[in-house]
């Protein structure tokens, strides 16, 4: 249906819930493109980094609207998250030093390495008085 292939996904941003429904306060908004249905049925969306980052934790304040205005109900899924601590063996394959202002290393963990959003660093050393960046 021509109705499905107007979708906007459009993140509203009020301070209740319940307030009115008014586009114009809405502080992003993001069209959709969906493939071409013969029929009405459910669509797999995939939200972006940036929509994520602007929206509340809960995503409650997530809309989807047709192309006359209309708030579309969805259903929302959200993705397994895994958290695990594994210690990969490292070894130093190059060293930059700027005194007074930087020091870099650059590391080897291997081959069989999964992505992960975070680096744990642990050192000799506990009062540090300079920014690090990972």
């Amino acid at each position: 249906m021509r109705i499905y292939r107007a979708f906007c996904l459009t993140l509203f941003f009020a301070p209740l819930l319940s307030a009115e429904f008014d586009v114009k306060a809405w502080k992003f908004e993001a069209p959709v493109q969906l493939p071409a249905l013969s029929s009405p049925q459910f669509v797999r969306l995939t939200l972006p980094g940036w929509a994520l980052a602007n929206t509340r934790e809960d995503l409650s304040d997530l809309r989807l609207i047709d192309a006359s205005g209309t708030e579309i109900s969805y259903i929302l899924q959200k993705a397994e998250t895994r958290t695990f601590r594994s210690t990969l063996p490292t070894s130093i394959i190059n060293r930059g030093i700027d005194p007074g202002r930087f020091e870099q290393i650059v590391c080897d963990v291997g081959k069989r390495v999964q992505i992960s959003n975070q680096v744990v660093l642990y050192t000799q050393t506990t009062n540090f008085v300079r920014k690090t960046d990972v």
